[in-house]
């Protein structure tokens, strides 16, 4: 007796087999590449964000501005150190930690506050540093 065998049916296997292999990889590209988590900062949205706090800062209508026909004012410069952090971001409305830090001409950073153990570079978030020294 003899048995011949069908290839047929070998073949519907291997078709059935690429089928599922493509479905498989087309889910996978969109698990992966449509359904990913946005960047979370870019360049481009952190320097929108700079622009939006040099801004408060300068704008005469705004009530964060420390500027007076061009000079920082000393006593609104110092409510501003003064001024905690979360309130602060809220007021100037952004996403991202900032540090508001002022530079003399060589570049030099300059303390805004001084004291005998400690130094304060800017107005803004407690985690960032500059020179090793925090914002606030």
């Amino acid at each position: 007796m003899i048995h011949m065998s069908n290839k047929n049916e070998g073949q519907a296997f291997s078709f059935d087999v690429m089928v599922a292999v493509v479905i498989f990889l087309f889910i996978l590209f969109v698990f992966f590449f449509v359904l990913r988590a946005p960047e979370t900062s870019t360049t481009e949205s952190l320097q929108n964000e700079a622009n939006i706090v040099a801004n408060e800062l300068s704008s005469g209508s705004s009530p964060l501005n420390i500027m007076d026909n061009g000079v920082i004012d000393d006593e609104k410069l110092q409510k501003l150190i003064n001024s905690s952090y979360p309130p602060l971001k809220g007021a100037i409305r952004v996403k991202d930690d900032f540090c508001i830090y002022i530079q003399d001409k060589s570049g030099n950073l300059l303390y805004l506050r001084r004291g005998d153990d400690f130094n304060v570079t800017g107005a803004g978030s407690p985690i960032i540093n500059i020179s090793d020294i925090p914002c606030s």
